[in-house]
């Protein structure tokens, strides 16, 4: 969760870009790792003849399960520990 620490600390000392770009290499790293499960599962249901679970509907709309991800109990504490930081962050008054 460094990165994610990173990001917020970039946007709190308005360094857009920094955060932009970590925020891309996060998003980024998911993405990958999603494309490769998903190979996988579509290479095993091309050569071992396993149906394929959730196939892809016609019209590909994504609901707010689709997006929950599973965290430990730690990690939830952490991000909870960041939702209350950026969240006081607003409430400051800004340095001139």
């Amino acid at each position: 969760m460094g990165d994610l620490q990173a990001m917020i600390d970039a946007a709190y000392e308005k360094d857009y870009n920094a955060a932009n770009g970590i925020f891309n290499e996060l998003i980024g790293s998911r993405m990958h790792d999603a494309l490769e499960a998903e190979k996988i599962s579509m290479a095993d249901a091309m050569f071992n003849g396993e149906d394929q679970a959730d196939e892809l509907e016609a019209d590909d709309t994504t609901s707010e399960e689709d997006l929950e991800i599973d965290l430990s109990d730690e990690e939830m504490a952490e991000f909870e520990a960041d939702e209350e930081a950026v969240e006081n962050m607003s409430d400051e008054e800004p340095e001139e």
